[in-house]
């Protein structure tokens, strides 16, 4: 069991650096620095590393991974070559590092190497893995960091994810605002959205007024059981509020995807077309997927 909980934990804790096509970076690392391994891991990765062959690490899936402190890097799932990153795009080596709070919440740090350092934020234990690249989202061929965290505890919208961008201006580096409500506490971009009971069995009416979005959707059939234990007192024409937490974000030239989920986090999701115009997020299009990618 306790082998089972320690799979469990390890394949949900992803650090991991998205790779677009147009900024290769990791590529140009000479081999000296894509091999090079922190010494701030803790003695039992240290020794776990020191046994590795072909740039892979190969940690034992019963390891507590989520508890130590230290340099994160390209991880993903503990069985991809080991890399180093460049997010900004500036040639030299980014690492991103985790410390625990006196208050027990994870601290993710991107130090860049040019000696800036971006804190990406305190999460606590139900935060459980993050995504981290750099892409050039507005155009101006310099890299804002993207970041995506996850909350995999729970089934419920509310402890879907957390997306920001940070684009550097100056010398320091502030979030982006995305289209939609934001929260203090976290780094959600959301919407109100609409649902409404329609005639046709086991369809909706989903309708957001913040993005123009009226579509019916039919629940497809792994779907219907979810919704109708949430929703199973909502009459036809009858609808309620609810709001969509921001899950992903996805980069294609001059073109920004951010996906919406709704209803809960395993099911729908609204896929939102943006692009960067006037210093800020003109949403272009919006569609309904039955599932988020």
């Amino acid at each position: 069991m306790k082998k089972n909980i320690g799979i469990f934990l390890v394949m949900c804790i992803m650090l991991t650096a998205c790779k677009n096509d147009k900024f290769p970076y990791d590529d140009e690392l000479d081999d000296s620095e894509k091999n090079e391994i922190s010494t701030e891991y803790n003695s039992v990765i240290d020794r776990k590393i020191a046994d590795t062959k072909d740039e892979k690490i190969n940690i034992a899936y019963d390891e507590a991974l989520s508890e130590y402190e230290g340099y994160l890097d390209n991880v993903k799932l503990f069985e991809e070559n080991y890399k180093n990153q460049d997010y900004d795009g500036d040639g030299k080596t980014d690492r991103v590092f985790q410390y625990f709070r006196n208050d027990n919440k994870k601290v993710y740090t991107i130090c860049f190497g040019n000696g800036d350092r971006l804190e990406l934020g305190a999460f606590d234990d139900t935060f459980l893995g993050l995504e981290v690249w750099g892409a050039d989202i507005t155009g101006d061929g310099k890299n804002e960091i993207v970041f995506c965290g996850e909350h995999t505890g729970n089934t419920w919208i509310q402890s879907g994810s957390e997306i920001a961008i940070w684009r550097k201006d100056g010398s320091e580096y502030t979030r982006m605002n995305l289209p939609g409500k934001q929260t203090r506490m976290r780094y959600s971009a959301g919407y109100d959205i609409y649902i409404e009971k329609a005639e046709q069995e086991n369809t909706i009416l989903v309708t957001c007024p913040e993005l123009g979005l009226e579509e019916e959707y039919v629940l497809p059939e792994n779907q219907r059981e979810e919704f109708d234990s949430c929703y199973k007192d909502l009459k036809v024409g009858e609808r309620i509020l609810s709001s969509s937490k921001a899950w992903k974000i996805a980069v294609d030239g001059d073109d920004i995807f951010l996906y919406e989920a709704f209803l809960d986090r395993q099911t729908a999701a609204v896929k939102i077309k943006m692009q960067w115009k006037e210093n800020k997020f003109e949403v272009m299009n919006t569609e309904i997927l039955e599932e988020y990618l």
